[in-house]
């Protein structure tokens, strides 16, 4: 992972829209969770500050992979630090009261950080247990 150094200047203008879209192992994974494995709503963290460019492209391929809108929700993280995710995921369970994440994810470093909240006190108490799978491309 790059280490911002001091001086520098980042354009992140590309990540307002999705230029060409691969679809990976963990998009595999995404539409069997969602189709197959029942779940009752799926959340998308991205680490972009703005949603729409992946709500927008879920969007576009909803019909032929049979992603009901209903059941996904984007959420921009608008950090690529991994404790931002974690607490993303303690944000969401405190809204929802679920007591059941399942987190997949291909970095290794937010799989760690999700870990993590298996020890946090506010989610151990609440009965919340978390998930991980590190998800990488074969």
């Amino acid at each position: 992972m790059y280490e911002p150094k001091e001086g520098d200047k980042f354009d992140f203008s590309d990540f307002e829209h999705v230029i060409e879209p691969m679809l990976t192992s963990i998009f595999y994974l995404f539409v069997n969770v969602i189709r197959n494995e029942g779940a009752k709503k799926v959340f998308i963290l991205t680490a972009r500050g703005n949603p729409d460019p992946v709500k927008n492209f879920l969007k576009s391929i909803e019909m032929e992979y049979g992603l009901p809108a209903s059941k996904v929700e984007v959420m921009a993280v608008g950090s690529s630090d991994p404790l931002a995710k974690s607490e993303k995921i303690k944000e969401k369970v405190r809204i929802t009261g679920a007591n059941r994440v399942r987190f997949y994810d291909d970095s290794e470093k937010n799989i760690a950080a999700a870990d993590e909240l298996n020890h946090d006190p506010e989610m151990v108490e609440s009965g919340v247990r978390i998930e991980t799978r590190l998800v990488k491309e074969s």
